[in-house]
């Protein structure tokens, strides 16, 4: 005679049956766990690389990077062709060579993100300093701009423009540079005089001085241009500045023309060269005194 199995028996044979598949879903949960834990690195360590290429760069992605500089390249298109009335062929082409600087700039970043990404134990936190490092000369060619000397864009503007297209760019980018020099000495010299306290007669003679012994250099930054006239007030010979000075203010001042002078070395690391002997001065520029 067969034994049935009471209610209470078979509840327990289902309970065990139930453990053994948890127990085997566990584990294969436990080894997928496992698998995944080498993609999810990869994955946070790409982040935050990323995070900190870009960020550093002024941006928040590789989007919005590109598309600053579509705006840029846009931009500088525009205002040149309505200085020197560019045909259509000649926009299209100093387009096309922008867009190619653009694409040289993020091949690149790639070849940064690729040395970290490609090596099996990379961890971000332990390699922040070198990839610092690698990181400043695309921080320079972002703060400096891709579409200056040396660019696919300058090139293509030069072999595309004819003699009269370029001798009138040439004008307007100079006067354009002077005067947004002249108008950012005001602001060195509000900085300065907050250290130094001058009066609004010193005031006057420094951008006397300032105007007879310095010249813009070849290119200029918003974030930069305040460095840029530290520097030129700090290639003034100190015998022509001293007797602007009372005795209590000058080592003050000698303080702020030595800071100026170390910020040489800087300004070249960032692409900015200090002077441009060949730009003529121009006697119209005059300096704001807004206060």
């Amino acid at each position: 005679m067969l034994h049935r199995p009471s209610p209470f028996h078979r509840l327990i044979s289902v309970a065990a049956l139930l453990a053994v598949a948890g127990a085997g879903e566990a584990a294969r949960a436990q080894v997928v766990e496992k698998a995944a834990r080498p993609v999810i690195a990869r994955k946070n360590n790409e982040i935050h690389l990323d995070s900190f290429i870009f960020g550093n760069l002024g941006v928040g992605s590789a989007e919005a990077t590109r598309s600053q500089f579509e705006s840029q390249l846009t931009l500088h298109v525009e205002e040149l062709a309505r200085i020197v009335e560019l045909g259509p062929p000649q926009k299209k082409k100093l387009l096309l060579a922008g867009r190619g600087d653009m694409k040289r700039y993020f091949d690149r970043i790639e070849e940064v993100r690729q040395k970290y990404l490609s090596d099996p134990n990379f961890q971000f936190n332990a390699r922040v300093q070198q990839i610092w490092q690698d990181l400043q000369p695309l921080q320079t060619s972002h703060n400096s701009g891709l579409f200056g000397e040396g660019s696919l864009f300058a090139k293509t503007k030069h072999a595309t423009l004819t003699p009269d297209q370029a001798r009138k760019a040439e004008e307007v980018e100079r006067e354009r540079m002077l005067y947004h020099y002249w108008n950012r000495i005001d602001l060195g010299l509000e900085l300065v005089n907050l250290d130094v306290g001058f009066t609004e007669d010193q005031r006057a003679r420094l951008i006397e001085l300032l105007r007879a012994e310095t010249r813009p250099p070849r290119k200029m930054a918003r974030q930069y241009d305040v460095y840029v006239v530290f520097y030129q007030l700090g290639q003034i010979p100190e015998k022509k500045i001293r007797p602007i000075f009372e005795d209590y203010q000058w080592p003050l001042m000698a303080r702020e023309l030595q800071q100026g002078r170390a910020l040489e070395q800087f300004l070249r690391q960032q692409g900015f060269e200090p002077h441009e002997p060949e730009a003529p001065r121009s006697p119209e520029a005059k300096p704001t005194t807004n206060r």
